[in-house]
Formats: structure tokens, C-alpha cells, sequence
């Protein structure tokens, strides 16, 4: 799959049937016409010296794999991420 970025638009360029298929299942997961469309956030870190991998969950779909443990804090608390400030 190729990957092209210019300003704030990235576009997916499938390279076979298979990827083809995927982008087409990812794009109606994606797209609701009659409502908000999903988003994609990204999970982790991409390293590719480390892992070639790179995750993104979609939002406002519920799961069943999660980053934590299933535990649940103990108080309300706020934090932020040294790299992105978020």
C-alpha cells in the first residue's frame, strides 16, 4: 500500500486485490452518511527500527482489545502526554 501526504490530506493507495478489499471494508466501517464519520487516533508509537507497525483505534466503536487492564481509577484525574501535550 502506498501512503502520500500533502498538507493535511493523506491518501491511501491500495497495491493489490487484497488491500483493495481492506481499504473498502475499512472505508464503510469508516463512512456514516447519516451521521459523523469515525476517526482514526493513533495507538502506541511507531518505531520502525524497533516495530514496523503502526495502530490506530476507531473511535466510537466499541472493542474488545483495550490498552489497560480493565481496571478503573480510583478519583477523577487529569493528564497530558509529554510528546503531543494532549
Amino acid at each position: 500500500m502506498k501512503i502520500a501526504i500533502e498538507k493535511n490530506v493523506v491518501e491511501f493507495m491500495p497495491e493489490n486485490s487484497g488491500e483493495t478489499l481492506e481499504m473498502e471494508t475499512l472505508w464503510r466501517v469508516m463512512v456514516d452518511c447519516l451521521n459523523a464519520n469515525k476517526r482514526l487516533s493513533p495507538i502506541g508509537e511507531f518505531i520502525p527500527d524497533k516495530n514496523n507497525l503502526a495502530r490506530f483505534v476507531i473511535e466510537e466503536i466499541p472493542g474488545t482489545r483495550s490498552q489497560g487492564d480493565g481496571s478503573i481509577a480510583q478519583a477523577d484525574a487529569t493528564s497530558a502526554c509529554p510528546t503531543c501535550n494532549k
